[in-house]
């Protein structure tokens, strides 16, 4: 037979519980950071791969996917920015982020990096194997900088020849 649980069992272990949620909370110098893995295109095998072309093959256009800051992440910095594929692609594929501010209607003039994400014809993904993730120059202050509101555009200004299959981007905003 197994032992009842005792009321005062449970409220020891409930206090216990929330005191450790109220020390990780109140560690000091803790900075809010934001990581988004943001799929545009699904992979083959999605949906027992009765998906259309359409939604696997990544094709060439603007606003791809778009992201709406949020309020608790006022003011951040775009800190990395790198794009990886499923099916690997027979030219080089580029991706460029833009903050098109307010109105996502519009299009965006602020190119928050430096030079476009690459994955080279035949690569998976587009930092070196081995090297630090980041290696997309990411545009200096005010250009890499989002406000509450704000939408960013991912834009897809080389789709690797048509052959790049399932493309997933990673985007890293900070303090």
């Amino acid at each position: 037979m197994t032992r009842p649980l005792y009321e005062p069992t449970t409220q020891r272990q409930t206090r216990k519980l929330g005191f450790s949620a109220d020390q990780l909370f109140r560690r000091p110098g803790t900075r809010q950071q934001a990581h988004y893995e943001i799929k545009l295109f699904a992979d083959r095998g999605a949906l027992d791969g009765n998906l259309p072309d359409s939604a696997v093959i990544v094709s060439d256009g603007d606003g791809k996917f778009m992201l709406l800051i949020p309020p608790d992440l006022n003011g951040s910095e775009l800190q990395l920015a790198e794009a990886g594929i499923s099916a690997a692609n027979s030219a080089d594929l580029e991706i460029e982020i833009i903050n098109v501010g307010d109105d996502p209607g519009t299009p965006g003039t602020t190119n928050m990096l430096n030079t476009v994400i690459t994955i080279a014809a035949g690569d998976y993904i587009s930092w070196t194997p081995g090297a630090a993730v980041g290696a997309t120059a990411i545009a200096a202050p005010p250009d890499n900088e989002v406000q509450s509101g704000d939408w960013v555009s991912i834009n897809v200004a080389s789709g690797g020849g048509d052959t790049a299959e399932g493309l997933a981007v990673i985007l890293e905003f900070g303090f």
